[in-house]
């Protein structure tokens, strides 16, 4: 996977689905995540010239992953302030 790739990529289907821009979430197995912080995810779980993703270094990880992210949504869901639409934080119910 090369970097630009990362917010097509799935870990969990090791399939890479394209993305509309607007689309600011990701379904990864049973979990809605913000795209932009899942490919961050992805990066850090790829090798040192970030061209391939470790799949299964993404299946070990992605449970704290989680556990981060949903903490971090909530964390802004928090803060008063207006976000930038390109996060996708107004989308949150």
């Amino acid at each position: 996977m090369h970097f630009s790739l990362a917010s097509q990529y799935n870990h969990v289907t090791d399939r890479y689905e394209k993305k509309k821009l607007h689309q600011r979430w990701s379904q990864i197995g049973s979990h809605l995540v913000q795209r932009d912080l899942y490919s961050a995810f992805l990066l850090m779980n790829s090798d040192t010239n970030l061209q391939q993703t470790n799949q299964d270094l993404c299946n070990k990880t992605f449970p704290t992953f989680l556990e981060l992210h949903h903490q971090h949504i909530e964390d802004l869901k928090q803060v008063k302030k207006t976000f930038p639409f390109s996060m996708g934080i107004k989308q949150i119910k």
